[in-house]
C-alpha cells in the first residue's frame, strides 16, 4: 500500500501511457492541420523521426562536435568482449563506464559498468547495439531544452531540469537500510539496492 501511495503522489512513477495518452488528442489535431501524421519530423530534420522516438543516439553524436560529449564508442551485437576491451583501450576509456542501448527511451538500459565481468553480463543481456561512454563524475546533472528557429541566429533555453540522484543522509544511529526505508523515494528502490552485494545495509 505504501508503494502505491508514493507512486500515486508523484507522476515520476506513473505509467508512460497515463502521461502521453491525453497528448494524443492534441497530436491528432495538429496532424489534421498539418495534413501529415509525421509533421514533427520537420523539427529536427537531421534526426530519425525528428528525435521523437527510438532514434539512434550514435547517429546524433556523429553530427556533434566531439568536445561537447564524453568519449563514446559504438558496440555492435557481433563484437566479442575482447574486441570491445581493445576498442576501449584504443580510445583511452577505462572503467567505470556508462553503457546504454543505442536506441532506447526514458533511461532504459542505462547502467554504470565497473569491470569486465559486468560489461560481459551487460552485452549478454542487452543483445542489441549499445554505446560505451567515458564516465563523467560531476556533482550535478542538468537537462537543457534548447530551441532555435532556422531563420534565427540564436535560440532559446525553454526549460532546465536538475536530475537529482538518490541519496540518504545519516542521523548518527540508523543503519543504511533503515534510512532507505524511511525515505519515500529511496524506499521504492530498496529491493534493487538490497540485491547489490557491494552495498552493506
Amino acid at each position: 500500500m505504501r508503494r502505491f501511495l508514493i507512486k500515486l503522489k508523484s507522476w515520476e512513477y506513473w505509467p508512460v501511457w497515463t502521461l502521453y495518452f491525453p497528448l494524443g488528442f492534441y497530436y491528432f489535431t495538429l496532424s489534421v492541420r498539418a495534413r501529415s501524421f509525421f509533421f514533427y519530423k520537420a523539427v529536427n530534420p537531421c534526426m530519425e523521426t525528428g528525435g521523437m522516438y527510438y532514434e539512434s543516439k550514435w547517429k546524433i553524436f556523429q553530427k556533434m562536435p566531439s568536445a561537447f560529449y564524453p568519449t563514446t564508442l559504438y558496440v555492435d551485437t557481433h563484437q566479442s568482449l575482447e574486441a570491445i576491451v581493445l576498442m576501449m583501450k584504443g580510445a583511452n576509456v577505462s572503467f567505470p563506464i556508462i553503457a546504454k542501448p543505442d536506441r532506447g527511451e526514458r533511461g532504459f538500459g542505462v547502467k554504470k559498468i565497473d569491470n569486465i565481468s559486468d560489461l560481459n553480463n551487460y552485452r549478454t543481456i542487452v543483445r542489441a547495439p549499445f554505446l560505451i561512454q567515458a564516465y563523467v563524475d560531476y556533482p550535478l546533472e542538468l537537462s537543457v531544452f534548447y530551441i532555435r528557429h532556422p531563420q534565427c541566429e540564436r535560440g532559446t533555453v525553454t526549460s532546465l531540469t536538475y536530475k537529482k540522484l538518490l541519496e540518504v543522509i545519516g542521523d548518527g544511529h540508523s543503519s543504511l537500510g533503515q534510512l532507505i526505508t524511511s525515505d519515500d523515494r529511496a524506499f521504492l528502490q530498496y529491493d534493487k539496492i538490497k540485491a547489490r552485494k557491494e552495498v552493506d545495509l
